[in-house]
């Protein structure tokens, strides 16, 4: 992959996640279905915007089983 595509495929990520916080806030979506000490799994993730507001509410550091 070139320099410049991986620029452009960050640079639509990081609008893309800006774009969706403001019609789709995670708190809204996610923190009234869990709660911390759950097993939960983000199926078809994507680039992960809920998974990484699902990790805060959970109260976790870092843990994925593949």
């Amino acid at each position: 992959m070139s320099i410049k595509k991986e620029k452009q495929d960050k640079q639509f990520s990081l609008f893309s996640h800006k774009i969706a916080r403001m019609f789709e806030p995670p708190k809204k979506f996610v923190e009234p279905y869990i709660k911390s000490g759950q097993i939960v799994a983000d199926l078809g993730c994507g680039l992960g915007y809920y998974s990484l507001h699902m990790t805060k509410t959970l109260d976790l550091k870092e843990k994925s089983t593949l």
